[in-house]
Protein backbone atom coordinates (compact mmCIF):
# COMPACT_ATOMS: atom_id res chain seq x y z
CA UNK A 1 0.00 0.00 0.00
CA UNK A 2 3.02 2.50 0.35
CA UNK A 3 3.94 5.04 3.08
CA UNK A 4 1.32 7.26 4.05
CA UNK A 5 2.45 10.89 5.40
CA UNK A 6 0.76 12.65 8.09
CA UNK A 7 0.95 16.51 8.03
CA UNK A 8 0.96 19.08 10.56
CA UNK A 9 -2.51 21.13 10.09
CA UNK A 10 0.26 24.07 9.81
CA UNK A 11 2.24 22.20 6.91
CA UNK A 12 -1.14 22.14 4.96
CA UNK A 13 -1.34 24.98 2.02
CA UNK A 14 -4.58 25.83 2.63
CA UNK A 15 -4.65 28.82 -0.17
CA UNK A 16 -4.49 25.97 -3.15
CA UNK A 17 -8.02 25.63 -2.87
CA UNK A 18 -10.38 28.03 -3.99
CA UNK A 19 -14.30 27.58 -2.38
CA UNK A 20 -16.89 29.67 -4.12
CA UNK A 21 -19.87 29.72 -2.05
CA UNK A 22 -22.96 29.17 -4.84
CA UNK A 23 -26.49 29.30 -4.25
CA UNK A 24 -28.45 25.73 -4.39
CA UNK A 25 -31.96 25.37 -4.43
CA UNK A 26 -33.11 21.94 -2.81
CA UNK A 27 -35.82 20.67 -4.67
CA UNK A 28 -39.50 20.74 -2.66
CA UNK A 29 -39.41 17.21 -1.61
CA UNK A 30 -36.27 16.09 0.45
CA UNK A 31 -34.39 14.34 3.55
CA UNK A 32 -37.01 11.77 5.37
CA UNK A 33 -39.71 12.52 2.82
CA UNK A 34 -37.55 11.87 -0.23
CA UNK A 35 -36.20 8.65 0.88
CA UNK A 36 -39.75 7.51 1.91
CA UNK A 37 -41.17 8.40 -1.36
CA UNK A 38 -38.33 6.60 -3.21
CA UNK A 39 -38.53 3.75 -0.83
CA UNK A 40 -41.90 3.19 -1.90
CA UNK A 41 -42.14 4.08 -5.37
CA UNK A 42 -39.42 1.35 -5.59
CA UNK A 43 -41.83 -1.27 -3.37
CA UNK A 44 -42.13 -3.66 -5.76
CA UNK A 45 -46.57 -3.87 -5.24
CA UNK A 46 -46.88 -0.17 -3.80
CA UNK A 47 -44.43 1.57 -6.39
CA UNK A 48 -46.35 -0.13 -9.62
CA UNK A 49 -49.64 1.08 -8.13
CA UNK A 50 -48.17 4.52 -7.27
CA UNK A 51 -46.54 4.86 -10.83
CA UNK A 52 -49.73 3.84 -12.54
CA UNK A 53 -52.30 5.95 -10.56
CA UNK A 54 -49.79 8.71 -11.19
CA UNK A 55 -50.14 8.08 -15.15
CA UNK A 56 -53.91 7.83 -14.63
CA UNK A 57 -53.55 4.17 -15.74
CA UNK A 58 -55.78 2.76 -12.39
CA UNK A 59 -58.69 4.26 -10.54
CA UNK A 60 -58.13 4.08 -6.59
CA UNK A 61 -61.23 2.13 -6.73
CA UNK A 62 -59.72 -0.70 -8.79
CA UNK A 63 -56.67 -0.42 -6.45
CA UNK A 64 -58.58 -0.96 -3.56
CA UNK A 65 -60.57 -3.77 -5.29
CA UNK A 66 -57.82 -5.47 -5.63
CA UNK A 67 -56.30 -5.17 -2.45
CA UNK A 68 -59.44 -6.12 -1.21
CA UNK A 69 -59.14 -9.11 -3.17
CA UNK A 70 -55.79 -10.19 -2.19
CA UNK A 71 -56.38 -10.03 1.48
CA UNK A 72 -59.66 -12.43 1.36
CA UNK A 73 -57.79 -14.64 -1.27
CA UNK A 74 -54.56 -14.98 1.50
CA UNK A 75 -57.11 -15.65 3.97
CA UNK A 76 -59.23 -18.36 2.72
CA UNK A 77 -55.63 -20.07 2.36
CA UNK A 78 -54.94 -23.18 3.68
CA UNK A 79 -53.49 -22.61 6.25
CA UNK A 80 -54.37 -19.03 5.97
CA UNK A 81 -51.81 -16.24 6.01
CA UNK A 82 -53.19 -13.84 8.78
CA UNK A 83 -51.13 -10.82 8.41
CA UNK A 84 -53.91 -8.58 8.92
CA UNK A 85 -55.57 -9.10 12.15
CA UNK A 86 -58.72 -6.58 11.55
CA UNK A 87 -59.70 -5.75 8.45
CA UNK A 88 -63.00 -4.09 7.09
CA UNK A 89 -63.73 -3.68 3.56
CA UNK A 90 -66.04 -0.99 3.29
CA UNK A 91 -63.98 1.42 5.84
CA UNK A 92 -61.22 1.20 3.41
CA UNK A 93 -63.31 2.15 0.15
CA UNK A 94 -64.84 4.63 2.58
CA UNK A 95 -60.92 6.28 2.44
CA UNK A 96 -60.47 5.88 -1.06
CA UNK A 97 -63.36 7.53 -2.37
CA UNK A 98 -62.79 10.17 -0.09
CA UNK A 99 -58.85 10.17 -1.31
CA UNK A 100 -60.19 9.85 -5.11
CA UNK A 101 -62.20 12.75 -4.27
CA UNK A 102 -59.58 14.63 -3.08
CA UNK A 103 -57.40 14.01 -5.84
CA UNK A 104 -59.44 15.03 -8.48
CA UNK A 105 -60.45 17.90 -6.95
CA UNK A 106 -56.71 18.60 -6.93
CA UNK A 107 -56.74 19.15 -3.18
CA UNK A 108 -54.61 16.29 -1.79
CA UNK A 109 -53.53 16.59 1.50
CA UNK A 110 -50.03 15.08 1.09
CA UNK A 111 -47.75 12.95 -0.74
CA UNK A 112 -49.08 10.37 1.35
CA UNK A 113 -52.33 10.85 0.32
CA UNK A 114 -53.98 7.57 -0.96
CA UNK A 115 -51.23 5.83 -0.04
CA UNK A 116 -52.28 2.09 1.91
CA UNK A 117 -50.39 1.19 5.20
CA UNK A 118 -51.32 -1.08 7.93
CA UNK A 119 -50.97 -0.21 11.28
CA UNK A 120 -49.25 -2.49 13.98
CA UNK A 121 -52.00 -4.12 16.23
CA UNK A 122 -50.39 -2.34 19.75
CA UNK A 123 -51.77 1.12 18.02
CA UNK A 124 -55.06 2.65 18.29
CA UNK A 125 -56.38 3.14 14.55
CA UNK A 126 -59.96 3.55 15.19
CA UNK A 127 -62.79 2.45 13.71
CA UNK A 128 -60.60 -0.94 14.11
CA UNK A 129 -60.04 -2.82 17.93
CA UNK A 130 -56.66 -3.05 19.19
CA UNK A 131 -55.98 -6.20 20.77
CA UNK A 132 -52.57 -6.59 20.92
CA UNK A 133 -52.22 -9.74 19.48
CA UNK A 134 -54.42 -11.32 22.12
CA UNK A 135 -57.36 -12.52 22.42
CA UNK A 136 -59.05 -10.83 25.36
CA UNK A 137 -57.08 -6.96 25.50
CA UNK A 138 -59.87 -5.59 23.10
CA UNK A 139 -62.34 -5.82 26.23
CA UNK A 140 -60.71 -4.71 28.92
CA UNK A 141 -59.60 -1.76 26.75
CA UNK A 142 -61.93 -0.09 23.84
CA UNK A 143 -60.52 2.26 21.48
CA UNK A 144 -62.22 5.44 21.47
CA UNK A 145 -60.11 7.39 19.19
CA UNK A 146 -57.13 7.03 17.36
CA UNK A 147 -53.19 7.56 18.29
CA UNK A 148 -51.65 10.49 17.98
CA UNK A 149 -49.13 9.07 15.22
CA UNK A 150 -52.33 7.52 13.97
CA UNK A 151 -54.18 10.98 13.89
CA UNK A 152 -50.95 12.83 12.30
CA UNK A 153 -50.70 10.36 9.47
CA UNK A 154 -54.79 10.28 8.92
CA UNK A 155 -54.51 14.09 8.32
CA UNK A 156 -51.92 13.65 5.71
CA UNK A 157 -54.50 11.30 4.18
CA UNK A 158 -53.08 7.62 4.33
CA UNK A 159 -55.87 5.32 3.65
CA UNK A 160 -55.39 2.22 6.67
CA UNK A 161 -55.82 -1.32 5.57
CA UNK A 162 -56.10 -2.79 8.96
CA UNK A 163 -54.07 -3.79 11.68
CA UNK A 164 -51.40 -5.91 10.70
CA UNK A 165 -50.51 -9.09 12.97
CA UNK A 166 -47.68 -9.14 15.98
CA UNK A 167 -46.25 -11.31 18.16
CA UNK A 168 -48.44 -11.71 21.39
CA UNK A 169 -48.33 -8.11 23.26
CA UNK A 170 -45.01 -7.57 21.30
CA UNK A 171 -43.30 -9.78 23.54
CA UNK A 172 -40.92 -11.63 21.44
CA UNK A 173 -38.99 -12.12 18.76
CA UNK A 174 -40.22 -14.75 16.49
CA UNK A 175 -43.36 -13.19 15.10
CA UNK A 176 -44.93 -16.04 15.40
CA UNK A 177 -48.87 -15.57 17.45
CA UNK A 178 -50.84 -18.53 18.87
CA UNK A 179 -54.32 -16.55 18.70
CA UNK A 180 -53.71 -15.43 15.09
CA UNK A 181 -51.00 -17.06 13.12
Amino acid sequence: MGKKRAMLLEDVDLTAVKYEHEVIKAPHLTGFKLKLFVWLSEAPLVGSLIMSMLKKQNGMDEVVEKMISATEEINKRKPPIPFLISFNAEELRTQAAASTQRFVEGKTLSILDGIFMAIKDDIDCYPFQTKGGTSWYHEVRPVKEDAVCVSKLRSCGVTFIGKANMHELGLGTTGNNSNYG
